[in-house]
């Protein structure tokens, strides 16, 4: 164990079941999505780009079952009640307003109160016909067993059958070198896949088509087979019993186990300060080519600079010393 690292390590807990996404997240980092499965809270401030994500999802999930809906009402009472909760954590309090802080806010509003008014719309439409059952927004799909399970946002039929839509606020391509590729992040598409096969253990009817249908543009289809669906769905289900079976033998185990570190993984991730898998591939010093920037140690000086913000100079192992300054609340 490092001296200077944080050596209380939140508890790891079993998994009753995982949806689509939280399968998509284990793949890339068992650990970070476990503890984010037990609601451990974050110990660094929150990507307000990934907030702002959030909200956009809700605003459009409401669209999809409430009656009198109007998304910009939505959309403003939702950040009024973030930007309270924000301004109330130490942690996240400098992420206040959100309004001004991030540079896409009013484009990402804009999208997203067009997006969820003309879900709205459809909703009114909707039930103003017949109901069908496995039809209409948030639909409720899982597995035989219940192991594996979550809510589509949108499924209608069309001429062609059955279309499962899920909404995505953000990055929807592949990136290399910076640079968008042509590709669907392959994250989203094992997702939509693993819909199609529960709503077909759910209805008993595989879907014709499964889509992604971002704030803007058109939707975007994903090309699938039954077969890799069920391969999906028989890989989620081993998952989960593979993990909870690995975190009832943690003490043999430990929670570096289940750690997958890389300049991607660790970026966002706000658990970094308990994980030692982490600090071991960062080392000592503050890090370039991709990882957080971020310096293992023990706080030798704290001297505080004007507007806020402090200096600190951290030593880490062999007496290696690194200074850098910061916005701390005090």
């Amino acid at each position: 164990m490092n001296p200077g690292v944080i050596e209380t390590q939140p508890a790891l807990l079993p998994l009753k079941r995982i949806s689509p996404s939280r399968f998509v997240r284990l793949r890339v980092c068992a650990l970070q999505e476990i503890w984010a499965a037990s609601a451990t809270p974050s110990l660094l401030p929150r990507n307000p780009l990934a907030i702002l994500g959030t909200v956009a999802h809700q605003v459009l999930e409401e669209a999809g079952r409430e009656d009198g809906f109007v998304a910009a009402e939505r959309w403003t009472r939702r950040i009024a009640a973030l930007n309270k909760e924000l301004h109330q954590s130490w942690l996240d309090s400098r992420l206040v307003p959100l309004e001004r802080l991030v540079p896409q806010y009013e484009v990402l509003k804009l999208r997203t109160c067009t997006r969820a008014q003309k879900i709205a719309a459809a909703v009114k439409k909707q039930r103003s016909g017949r109901h069908f059952p496995g039809i209409g927004f948030e639909i409720w799909v899982e597995s035989k067993d219940k192991s594996v399970g979550g809510w589509i946002d949108s499924v209608r039929q069309s001429r062609a059958g059955i279309e499962l839509s899920d909404f995505k606020s953000g990055e929807l391509f592949e990136q290399h070198d910076g640079t968008q590729r042509g590709e669907l992040k392959k994250g989203h598409q094992a997702q939509l896949k693993l819909y199609a096969a529960l709503y077909f253990q759910t209805y008993g009817v595989w879907p014709s088509t499964i889509q992604i249908i971002p704030l803007a543009g058109a939707a975007l289809d994903v090309p699938f087979t039954q077969a890799e669906c069920k391969d999906l769905l028989e890989e989620a289900t081993q998952t989960l019993r593979s993990l909870n079976a690995s975190i009832s033998h943690q003490e043999t185990v430990g929670p570096e186990s289940f750690a997958s570190p890389s300049p991607q993984n660790c970026r966002f991730c706000g658990y970094r300060p308990v994980c030692w898998r982490y600090q071991e591939e960062i080392g000592s010093g503050v890090q370039t080519d991709g990882w957080p920037k971020d310096a293992v140690g023990r706080v030798w000086d704290i001297n505080v600079l004007s507007s806020s913000r402090v200096n600190l100079r951290v030593c880490g192992e062999g007496g290696k010393s690194t200074r850098f300054a910061t916005s701390v609340r005090l």
